[in-house]
């Protein structure tokens, strides 16, 4: 089935689905004593300088080099028609690179979730071919880490 809805329906629903993933994976994540913070250097940043890091520039790098350049390597160079491999292969890769981040398997797992949905929702605007993927998955991952921001220091 192909449903495909108008472009302010699909960014409205993908941003809510990021954020709804992102507070029942933080929830879950609760039970198993997952600190929702980065690493110590991260912890002695002023709160400026961590939503700058957390909020515009992490989400930058890892929209543009987790999922875009994963996913273009797939798609181009490789020639990849299944779609399921370069979405997990770039979750994956997302969740790892957190887990070095907090060497904490269930943050890695929670980590990985997102990462596979930031690359479902990059290939799916690529498809759709109205949005521009980088800025939609981007948008997103500013909003997942925003909220974690706010809950971080309210």
């Amino acid at each position: 089935m192909n449903i495909k809805i108008n472009k302010f329906s699909f960014i409205f629903c993908v941003i809510i689905i990021t954020l709804l993933t992102t507070f029942l994976l933080s929830y879950i994540s609760s039970f198993f004593n997952v600190s929702p913070s980065h690493s110590e250097i991260i912890n002695n940043y002023s709160a400026l300088k961590f939503l700058i890091l957390l909020v515009f520039v992490a989400p930058l790098l890892e929209t543009l080099f987790l999922q875009a350049a994963i996913i273009e390597f797939f798609l181009y160079h490789l020639n990849v028609k299944n779609l399921i491999i370069p979405i997990f292969i770039s979750g994956l890769i997302f969740g790892s690179l957190h887990y070095l981040n907090t060497f904490n398997f269930i943050y890695m797992l929670a980590a990985t979730i997102i990462g596979i949905l930031f690359a479902s929702i990059y290939i799916n605007a690529k498809r759709r071919g109205d949005i521009n993927p980088l800025i939609i998955t981007f948008v997103c991952h500013f909003t997942s880490n925003f909220f974690a921001f706010l809950l971080k220091y309210l």
